[in-house]
């Protein structure tokens, strides 16, 4: 298979006088320039590297180039297809606009000439090394001129540019424009094919005029800058040929059509990271794997002894690799096998599931299956029919359920292959039935909104806005720019997404102004006013953060304290509001807030605390990383025990942290620990017995494990 060749990009950059005017959205257009030739770099190094670019730059201080200088001043060919493209980026970062004012058909002649050399000196080597036919070293040409596109021409003048236009014109070389504004109106000129069109003009003529002509030798596309960022954008994916891959279609139980498919649709992958070693960034690091049981204290085991089971209940399952693999389910060979038809409405798009999209077709050259395959796709398409078949892909590979829709073009018929639920995978849901009665002047006000929000005609050039061919990932984009970024400063922080980033998927200026318009209307039509939140639903302060610094003294733990009232004070003044439903007991839902509800009903604070710590036991046991309200529950009952009766509180305290150590989870009692919530000490409550060094040092012992308990009364045994 011959390798792809690679493509010429010649960019031709205006840093004169009027290329740092400013743009209606506030940038200047030698910003929009840079951010457009970055763009196209970017995309060359991320996607095809191995094309070469080169910078020629006009309108500058110097003169450097290997044309007549005399001839073609102020023009400076700083890189060329040789060099590295990020030290092109980094030249053009380095760029500062000039006061210089240039036209741009004497640069436009000079990169002509050079490349018109470049191509001839790459053949000449090629025919050199190769007995070979000589072709065409390269896959295509491309010149991408930015300029400011003023200035007045004379046909005197026009004499070169005609010359290599009329030698470049055999070599396939396409011309882009990126301008300030709009395209242009570009006349139509006809005549023969080797006529002189600059000849046509005695006189003067300007920028737009001069586009028309030269669009006459070369294959020419004109953007400005917000459709350049966004054309250069929408390459986010590298470009690969199509890949198929032949099947049997099977239709009963002799018919067989051989037939094709492609990916029409499927999902790009992430950015692949690889762990490589940071002494030699060119070899890859390798991992040694460890297993360990899970508890208290963490126990490296030997890989041996690791067993795959299943969960049944309370019981686990082990299941050898003999086993696994007698009960993996034998596929069988790649197939499309009809199971049978049914009405395209029995298969909503609801059902249609995957990553992917595919496309069949019939083998090429194979005259039996085109025909057979034809029929079949005109029959189901005239019976409106969807054939369900069982797909494998690969040998013993994932058995799926999926749905060959038929679809005629008119150069060709193909059949559309989506993936289907099966029954475990699909979830119904049951919602109450009703009947709003809705009036005619509401329903013609909806249609309204809908139709001033059509997307057909909404983006900037007049046509569909979105499209799903040509709307960029603005994931993928910030993801590569911030790869080039890493490349090119490796220290440097990570920039934000850019405002043409966050853009991407906003609704477009017309659709937000014609919805603006239609928002009056829609409140008078129906009775839209603002909601006020109810009381009835109470909403409890966000809990502080979890201090990671450990208190061990007495001043610590005071301190800390009193920094808690204003928060803890404020937390019960709000949450013992009454609202609309009262409460009864406490459950796992708001545990907090029902407590502090309990104590405004003047329930006795003895049984409350029961409750809230059988409440707080539950969450702690069945919370995985999120122990948010079992923590504030017991913040809101030590601070009503303290100030009514710390014996509920400092009789729970020990129990419950024995409790957490015989189940292994420790988790909620560590989170206690950091905040300071021990027993409720002398100095907080009279009624108390426990002192402050006391409660220091009942925090500071670390919980026993079920190792140490189990020791503990082995050797109470032995002495008993």
């Amino acid at each position: 298979m011959s390798r792809k060749k690679p493509n010429l990009v010649f960019i031709v950059w205006d840093i004169g006088h009027k290329s740092n005017a400013v743009a209606p959205d506030g940038q200047s257009y030698f910003d929009l320039q840079k951010k457009c030739i970055n763009k196209i770099i970017s995309n060359k190094v991320l996607f095809e590297p191995k094309d070469q670019v080169a910078l020629l730059k006009y309108a500058t201080t110097e003169t450097e180039h290997p044309g007549d200088m005399d001839t073609f001043p102020n023009i400076h060919f700083q890189c060329d297809f040789d060099t590295d493209k990020i030290k092109i980026m980094d030249a053009v970062d380095a760029t500062a606009p000039t006061d210089i004012e240039q036209e741009f058909l004497g640069a436009l002649c000079v990169a002509l000439s050079i490349l018109k050399d470049q191509v001839s000196s790459e053949q000449q080597s090629t025919s050199k090394s190769s007995k070979a036919k000589p072709s065409a070293p390269y896959e295509s040409l491309k010149i991408i001129l930015l300029s400011s596109l003023v200035g007045e021409y004379r046909n005197a003048e026009t004499k070169s540019i005609t010359k290599h236009l009329k030698k470049i014109k055999g070599l396939d070389c396409s011309l882009f424009v990126i301008g300030p504004t709009k395209k242009p109106e570009l006349e139509e000129l006809e005549g023969e094919e080797n006529l002189d069109y600059f000849a046509q003009y005695p006189d003067s003529f300007n920028a737009d005029t001069a586009l028309s002509i030269i669009f006459k030798y070369v294959n020419g596309v004109y953007w400005c800058h917000d459709e350049a960022l966004l054309n250069l954008s929408s390459t986010t994916s590298k470009k690969v040929s199509p890949r198929n891959s032949k099947i049997l279609l099977e239709l009963g139980t002799d018919f067989k059509i051989k037939v094709q498919y492609f990916n029409e649709v499927c999902e790009e992958p992430r950015l692949e990271f690889k762990v490589l070693n940071s002494a030699d960034i060119t070899k890859k690091t390798g991992f040694d794997r460890a297993y360990s049981a899970k508890g208290g204290k963490r126990k490296i085991v030997e890989e041996e002894e690791v067993i795959k089971g299943f969960k049944f209940g309370t019981s686990i399952i082990p299941f050898s690799e003999e086993d696994k693999s007698a009960m993996e389910y034998k596929s069988g060979l790649p197939c499309l096998k009809i199971l049978g038809f049914c009405k395209k409405r029995d298969i909503p798009p609801i059902m249609h599931i995957g990553n992917t999209t595919v496309n069949v077709f019939p083998v090429q050259n194979d005259q039996a299956s085109i025909v057979a395959f034809k029929a079949l796709v005109h029959t189901m398409h005239q019976m409106g029919r969807v054939a369900v078949v069982r797909r494998v892909v690969m040998n013993n590979g994932k058995l799926t359920l999926a749905a060959l829709m038929p679809r005629i073009l008119p150069d060709d018929e193909r059949l559309i292959c989506v993936e289907l639920p099966f029954a475990n995978d699909v979830t119904s849901y049951k919602f109450p039935r009703s009947k709003p009665q809705v009036s005619e002047e509401q329903l013609q006000a909806v249609r309204d909104l809908v139709q001033n929000m059509n997307l057909m005609d909404a983006a900037s050039d007049g046509n569909e806005a979105f499209q799903a061919r040509s709307t960029p990932n603005p994931i993928k984009i910030y993801a590569n720019e911030l790869v080039i970024q890493k490349h090119r400063s490796p220290d440097s922080p990570v920039d934000p997404p850019s405002k043409f980033i966050v853009s991407l998927l906003e609704p477009p200026e017309v659709i937000v102004k014609k919805a603006g318009e239609m928002e009056e209307r829609l409140k008078d039509v129906f009775n839209i006013a603002p909601v006020r939140a109810s009381s009835a639903k109470f909403k409890f302060p966000r809990t502080p953060k979890a201090s990671t610094k450990t208190m061990q003294s007495e001043d610590d733990i005071l301190e800390y304290q009193g920094s808690q009232d204003d928060v803890n004070n404020v937390a019960q003044s709000e949450a013992a509001q009454p609202g609309h439903v009262k409460i009864v007991q406490i459950g796992s839902v708001t545990p907090a807030e029902d407590f502090l509800a309990l104590v405004q009903q003047g329930v006795p604070l003895i049984d409350i605390c029961q409750q809230c710590q059988t409440i707080i036991l539950q969450l702690a046991v069945r919370a995985q990383n999120n122990l948010h309200k079992p923590l504030t529950a017991v913040r809101v009952m030590r601070q009503a025990c303290a100030k009514d009766n710390p014996l509920p509180y400092n009789e729970w305290l020990p129990q419950f942290r024995n409790e957490l150590s015989e189940r292994n989870k420790l988790g909620l009692w560590l989170l206690i620990m950091d905040e300071n919530l021990g027993p409720i000490t002398v100095e907080e409550n009279p009624q108390a017995v426990m002192k402050r060094d006391e409660a220091v040092r009942f925090l500071a012992e670390p919980p026993k494990d079920q190792e140490s308990q189990k020791m503990d009364i082995d050797s109470l045994l032995e002495d008993m």
